[in-house]
């Protein structure tokens, strides 16, 4: 099988075309992320305005896919042919997450067609003839007309068990085979994942949704050790526990990269004091910095789930947002100015403390490498929108608006030697 394929900027393919067939052209977002595929003369035209949907418009039919995963996993779709049929299907999978067999919402039949079985590199042994899911070898799409997978960085060609691009990142530079950057899995497909198109994970263990460390058990609720958990008792356990949110997260705390950070609440430094900026004096930073090698590896603070993602442009640049439900406080931790191209997560994968979630960098328009990390309450933070953090606080002034907006990390980090005056002077 022959190709001839446009690849642009930051290694994405514009167009493939499999020799003997019309081209194939593809459309992204800021953040790199495919938003529309054209087949050959537009026949058909599939967009992708968001994680987990996508439009297909063939001709005067227009289809409508919503896919409902759970940690990282597509398990069911919404199929919604326009004025025509609307249909759930459960999507049932293998040790790796590949669509093995669909069953109808409601009912153990199986829906004909879907049974697929898979070589180890993904190739078809049994080819599905359903048309309901493009979802396929480990859950990525599909685009077998091309003989081709989306893994969000590149393109896969299972029939070879190579990525049609080489990896922009060498993901682990002590193994001899992350230096093939077009191998995939480092060539072990029977029990690894590639879920980013930069990474292999173990399967199943790494694709299933760790515990959250932070719910109550049952002893935790028994206040009285009697063996029973009376209404009252639950009441004062959560208040409790809740009361105390803060200090349960930065207590199972992980530090975001092994460099050195600076110290909470330092002064504001940034377009302040010139013409026409504000007097900061009475500003304070909420965040901390820390500096290291471009690419140096961020780490996930605590188990949480990804929410967030994307290119804030100046100000943040890259980031991820992870969600921490600690004992039903839901707490925001965010990582800024992280290199392009090196994050590995998605939106709704569930994370574990300690897991690599990205490279250090300087986007954003930053001078030097280095991480910017917050905490930030509920409050703060607005995934309704493509950037979260458009219209929330930022640069408190006060040590109650501090406090509101953000969790306080001078017990990891230690405080600004000004910080004690400030709060003082600023309540």
């Amino acid at each position: 099988m022959t190709y001839n394929q446009t690849v642009a900027v930051e290694n994405r393919h514009e167009s493939v075309q499999k020799v003997g067939t019309g081209t194939t052209t593809f459309g992204y977002d800021a953040a790199g992320q495919r938003v529309r595929t054209t087949e050959p003369g537009a026949s058909v035209v599939i967009s992708f305005p968001f994680p987990g949907y996508e439009e297909e418009v063939s001709g005067s039919t227009t289809t409508r896919r919503t896919t409902y995963t759970i940690a990282g996993q597509a398990v069911a779709v919404r199929v919604l042919v326009v004025g025509v049929s609307n249909n759930v299907l459960h999507l049932h999978n293998d040790h790796l997450g590949s669509n093995s067999v669909m069953s109808y919402s409601g009912s153990a039949a199986e829906v004909g067609g879907s049974r697929t079985r898979y070589l180890p590199f993904g190739a078809w042994r049994t080819a599905p003839t359903q048309s309901y899911t493009d979802r396929g070898y480990t859950g990525q799409l599909e685009d077998m007309e091309l003989g081709l997978y989306y893994y969000n960085a590149r393109y896969y060609i299972p029939s070879i068990g190579r990525f049609a691009s080489a990896d922009t990142i060498v993901p682990n530079p002590g193994d001899p085979q992350s230096h093939n950057r077009y191998a995939y899995v480092r060539n072990n497909p029977v029990i690894r994942v590639d879920p980013t198109g930069h990474i292999d994970l173990d399967a199943p263990e790494e694709l299933s949704a760790p515990p959250n460390p932070w719910e109550l058990t049952d002893a935790q609720m028994d206040l009285n050790s009697d063996g029973m958990i009376t209404g009252d008792e639950a009441a004062r356990a959560d208040h409790h526990y809740q009361s105390n949110a803060d200090s349960h997260l930065l207590a199972d705390f992980t530090k975001p990269a092994e460099t050195g950070f600076g110290t909470f609440g330092g002064p504001r430094t940034i377009g302040c004091g010139g013409t026409g900026e504000p007097d900061c004096s009475a500003t304070r930073h909420p965040a901390v910095d820390g500096a290291g090698r471009r690419n140096g590896d961020i780490y996930a603070i605590g188990h949480g789930r990804i929410v967030a993602m994307g290119n804030a442009g100046g100000g943040f640049g890259e980031y991820v947002v992870i969600e921490h439900d600690v004992y039903g406080v839901r707490l925001y931790s965010v990582y800024a100015h992280l290199q392009p191209g090196s994050v590995r997560v998605q939106p709704g994968y569930t994370v574990e403390e300690g897991a690599r979630i990205g490279g250090m960098g300087d986007s954003g328009g930053q001078t030097n490498v280095h991480l910017h990390f917050e905490i930030r309450r509920a409050t703060n933070v607005d995934l309704s929108q493509d950037n979260p953090f458009d219209g929330q606080q930022y640069w408190p002034d006060s040590a109650t608006q501090l406090l509101e907006n953000f969790v306080d990390l001078g017990p990891i980090f230690g405080y600004n030697a000004g910080y004690a005056d400030w709060t003082e002077n600023n309540p």
